[in-house]
């Protein structure tokens, strides 16, 4: 079921939303209409304190976020009939990718309500099954409960991730927080430009790796447990189309990765 989570405002802030973004299909999933911010809408280029939404990431198809959705549209047998979560959301370009390759329910979860409003716009735009799906209110990693890590049905069966991990700290706790449910069976999909937050994570789960596998810490004392190794696979490399270089600092390209362990 689709559970409302906005304020109490909720449709001023649809007006709003619509008033002040276009639908467009300038990115790497064409087949989804979204409504953005873009070079053509008065919030592109006004004063943060002139904004009508408070920090409106929502409002931007982030390059992370389109690898994800292009990998699993192109890739529809990973999600279908399967339970979804679309973490950090935005604008649920990525959860509705998985409704439109066959997914059985999407969670789209984001701390911000305004976020999820959006998404309800572009779910409604890609006439999808609603009843499909639930948008949720919610800090999932902060409010995570590890006594539950180790056993226990998942509430998932494939996690989508992206852009989230843009702060060294807060990519540590991410990373932690989804290793926990990929140690339950989940399949984890990070989509990533090559922040150097996200780089720094890679670098870890490479460090000790030859580009053979082959550990090349010869000490038997250092060596790490296998068990705890960050293990982290590049599937797919997607070239961005011109506007989102120019949104995006200069980034030409976006990576899929799946957490393996």
């Amino acid at each position: 079921t689709t559970t409302s989570t906005t304020t109490s405002h909720g449709k001023g802030v649809v007006c709003a939303i619509e008033a002040e973004t276009e639908v467009t299909q300038e990115h790497l999933t064409p087949e989804l209409p979204l409504r953005l911010i873009t070079p053509h809408c008065w919030m592109w280029g006004c004063r943060e304190e002139d904004l009508p939404f408070t920090d409106p990431f929502w409002g931007f198809y982030w390059p992370g976020g389109q690898a994800v959705a292009r990998y699993v549209l192109d890739v529809p047998l990973l999600v279908k009939d399967k339970r979804v979560l679309d973490l950090g959301c935005g604008c649920g370009a990525a959860g509705i990718a998985a409704l439109k390759a066959g997914a059985a329910s999407v969670v789209f979860n984001d701390i911000d309500p305004v976020a999820l409003q959006a998404t309800s716009l572009n779910l409604t735009l890609n006439n999808v099954d609603l009843k499909s799906t639930t948008l949720e209110h919610r800090n999932l990693v902060e409010d995570y409960d590890s006594s539950i890590a180790d056993g226990g049905a998942s509430d998932w069966d494939v996690i989508l991730v992206g852009d989230v991990l843009y702060d060294s700290d807060f990519t540590a706790k991410v990373i932690t927080w989804l290793r926990n449910w990929r140690k339950r069976g989940v399949t984890v999909l990070i989509g990533d430009p090559g922040r150097w937050s996200f780089n720094e994570a890679v670098e870890e789960s490479q460090r000790t790796k030859g580009s053979d596998g082959a550990n090349l810490n010869h000490d038997d004392k250092e060596l790490p447990d296998e068990r705890d190794t960050l293990k982290l696979r590049c599937i797919a490399q997607y070239r961005l189309k011109p506007n989102t270089h120019f949104e995006n600092r200069g980034y030409c390209s976006a990576f899929c990765w799946r957490l393996d362990s």
